[in-house]
């Protein structure tokens, strides 16, 4: 016998009949990132460090409430994803996929005599405090940072209305399996920063959280 649809908020919802309440969260590609309990949070980042904790709810196994809007699991990704949010759990488990990237660029192109320069001739200017971040996503499964270029390169890429193609002189800080690390944009490669840069990249970026409080859930 086919289940029958129910109308929840305006959704025509199929709870799933076994009574299981799980929610789950996917990214842009649909790769399952991680799955929650009904009614737990997620912790969502802008690109400038500020936070929001947002109860969700189960209202099927492809529609959840985050806040008290609903959508469709995709939509939600896909939403994140133009906007430059990442979202994680609040308590995660070791079993949630909780990657993340954070594009890094210059924040004056005029003053900073090593915008769009390669590594070498970069090298002994760069510094943490020449940068903001502009950008955040969760990074899914099997993400390739040519996969990141890729993303920020082409014309519609997200924020594409406000934010420039990805090119040399950026960094990509990549937060993988708990491990942090930084690498400086080339045109042909990727090169890895030393690990005391990626970390005072990420503690700038803290400092600037620290300053911002949670903003109240909607």
């Amino acid at each position: 016998m086919s289940q029958e649809p129910i109308n929840i908020a305006g959704v025509c919802a199929f709870p799933n009949p076994n009574g299981v309440r799980d929610m789950r969260f996917v990214d842009c590609n649909y790769n399952t990132l991680f799955r929650l309990p009904n009614h737990s949070s997620i912790i969502m980042t802008k690109p400038d460090g500020t936070q929001m904790k947002q109860q969700c709810s189960y209202i099927d196994d492809y529609h959840i409430y985050i806040g008290q809007c609903g959508f469709h699991i995709m939509e939600f990704a896909e939403m994140a994803w133009r906007n430059g949010y990442t979202y994680l759990p609040e308590h995660p488990r070791e079993q949630d996929c909780c990657d993340t990237y954070a594009l890094y660029q210059i924040k004056d192109v005029i003053k900073t005599d090593y915008f769009c320069c390669a590594y070498e001739g970069a090298k002994e200017r760069i510094k943490p405090a020449d940068y903001r971040c502009v950008y955040r996503c969760n990074l899914g499964p099997g993400t390739t940072l040519e996969d990141l270029r890729k993303k920020h390169s082409m014309e519609h890429r997200p924020g594409g209305s406000t934010l420039r193609s990805l090119c040399d002189s950026d960094i990509l800080l990549v937060n993988q399996g708990g491990k942090q690390t930084a690498y400086y944009v080339e045109a042909e490669k990727f090169q890895e920063l030393p690990d005391s840069f990626a970390a005072q990249l990420s503690q700038q970026n803290k400092v600037e959280r620290a300053k911002r409080k949670y903003e109240p859930e909607r």
